[in-house]
């Protein structure tokens, strides 16, 4: 009876334990980014196992400061535009454009997601005050 109870207690967290599919991961996150007005910007937002594919497999949403980004033809002509792989791309950087971002992945058959940690979009004004320190301002960020 022992031997049959351990045997089930293993059976079990052996299953409960099972790593799950826990959604799409980001292979390629965004991250804090800082350039000058009116300066291009890309933030990435990589999907494993998309850099092999010519077919996103993934829905990637992004999001402006808690606000879905929205894509079409009605756009001003510097974007943002979203990257044939996840990522979002502004030719021009505009103050209206300064925030936090994210990108949400959905894979649509599982209906499982992923979400990317919040980031940074700023203005920066590069001061080398010497050699080996390097500081950064940024303009707009609260």
């Amino acid at each position: 009876m022992f031997y049959q109870l351990l045997i089930a207690l293993a059976f079990y967290s052996n299953i409960l334990g099972a790593e799950a599919d826990n959604g799409p991961t980001i292979s390629e996150p965004p991250f804090d980014t800082y350039v000058g007005n009116d300066k291009a910007a890309n933030l990435p937002c990589v999907v494993e196992g998309e850099q092999e594919s010519t077919q996103t497999k993934y829905n990637i949403t992004w999001y402006h400061n808690g606000k879905k980004v929205i894509f079409g033809p009605n756009k001003e002509k510097e974007g943002p535009f979203p990257l044939p792989k996840g990522g979002l791309f502004f030719i021009v950087v505009k103050r209206d454009d300064l925030g936090k971002y994210y990108c949400n992945v959905t894979d649509p058959k599982s209906k499982k997601w992923t979400v990317s940690k919040e980031i940074t979009l700023g203005f920066a004004d590069e001061i080398t005050l010497s050699s080996s320190s390097t500081y950064r301002k940024t303009d707009g960020i609260d």
